[in-house]
């Protein structure tokens, strides 16, 4: 009797603690999915945002390094090219040696060197945008004199003497007023550049950050 008490007791007791039916395991398994899946989508487009978000990062931290070596050599073109030992750079106005077009420039400099004439080195400068590879180039062959206004045969330019200085560049309408804007404008003493900077993502959901600098070109002199 008390065996048989146990045994019911037992029984009761499995049957309490039974497992889930097969209705409910699949229909669990069904909602598990769906959260799954979403979780697994929301964290798949997080990741790509963020390393999209990463690279435009990296993209606009190369162009700014690459606008302020612009910067810094048209500054040195504009105290020293060419630069004549004995004469006020102020009144070098050389401006002929800076050529500006809406794609290209190019320009004359010296800088120091202690094997050229006068512990100098005249130089010819270009940077180019090539819309084909997004990419901005500079480039650069030696100057003839340091006391010449002349710039020296050749295009710095060419496939052969440049190097990339920044990626993924593209012209933009920086302004918002429904026109392109060139990615070298000149204004007499003053050189705009424009461009965009784009990283690529999927079904068009590119990120472009817009960049512009306006840098001082020649004295307030100049008239041309």
């Amino acid at each position: 009797m008390f065996q048989r008490f146990i045994d019911k007791a037992t029984e009761r007791a499995i049957a309490s603690e039974r497992g889930f039916s097969m209705t409910e395991l699949l229909v669990g398994m069904a909602i598990f999915g769906v959260i799954g899946g979403t979780l697994a989508t929301v964290m798949t487009l997080s990741l790509r945002n963020l390393g999209r978000e990463s690279r435009l990062s990296a993209a606009t931290d190369g162009a700014r390094m690459a606008m302020n070596i612009l910067a810094a050599e048209l500054k040195m073109a504009v105290h020293a090219s060419p630069y004549i030992p004995g004469t006020d750079a102020v009144l070098s106005n050389c401006t002929s040696t800076i050529a500006v077009t809406t794609t290209s420039l190019n320009f004359l400099l010296s800088r120091d060197d202690s094997a050229g004439a006068n512990g100098l080195t005249s130089i010819k400068v270009g940077y180019v945008f090539d819309p084909t590879t997004e990419t901005l180039y500079r480039g650069e062959i030696s100057g003839s004199s340091v006391t010449s206004c002349v710039n020296p045969a050749g295009d710095p330019t060419t496939t052969t003497l440049r190097s990339p200085i920044t990626e993924h560049v593209m012209a933009v309408d920086y302004d918002g007023d429904g026109t392109t804007e060139p990615i070298f404008a000149r204004d007499v003493t003053n050189l705009t550049v424009t461009f965009g900077i784009r990283v690529r993502g999927e079904a068009g959901q590119d990120i472009i950050q817009k960049m512009q600098s306006t840098i001082d070109i020649r004295n307030s002199n100049a008239t041309s």
